[in-house]
């Protein structure tokens, strides 16, 4: 569920004052470190967070219409990540942003290792293509039932002559 951001004052009147409504999608808080290279790539901002699980494109809509944003950063899956610049090319907005960070090679290894942020990237233009990954060493008859099974119209190749040749 979405609460309404017009709720906040400092959101609702961001334009009129000259600000930019930034609308940062992702469950972690926004560093003083992020929020200042914010500030400083575009000028001061009023940033809302949604942290709320996001797992459908149609949600994205649904973000957008209701926060109303100037800009977006996202940390989303990449499909929905997609979706969202696709969004924004839609509503003529300026390219969704993305931070950048950089995995520390320090500590023991099995350790999760720390990141240090490493400024944002304009995302401006995003095509993921996938297809189902088939073992190949099911029968060509059971490969190609599975394969139209578990695609519903996804993309996918299927190459037979692997099989025949594994069969010599």
């Amino acid at each position: 569920m979405v609460t309404n951001p017009g709720s906040s004052p400092e959101w609702a009147t961001a334009r009129q004052h000259g600000h930019t409504r930034v609308l940062w999608l992702s469950r972690h808080e926004i560093t003083e470190k992020e929020r200042t290279a914010l500030t400083d790539a575009l000028g001061p901002c009023v940033i809302q967070r949604h942290d709320a699980p996001i797992h459908h494109p149609e949600e994205l809509h649904t973000l957008m219409a209701v926060y109303d944003p100037d800009r977006v950063v996202s940390v989303l899956p990449m499909v929905l990540q997609e979706s969202l610049v696709n969004i924004a090319f839609m509503r003529q907005m300026e390219p969704v942003i993305r931070p950048r960070w950089h995995h520390r090679q320090d500590g023991d290894i099995g350790q999760v290792t720390a990141l240090t942020f490493n400024g944002f990237d304009e995302i401006l233009e995003l095509v993921f293509k996938k297809r189902r990954l088939i073992p190949t060493w099911l029968p060509n008859a059971l490969h190609i039932e599975q394969m139209e099974e578990v695609n519903n119209g996804d993309i996918f190749e299927f190459d037979s002559t692997n099989q025949e040749n594994e069969d010599n």
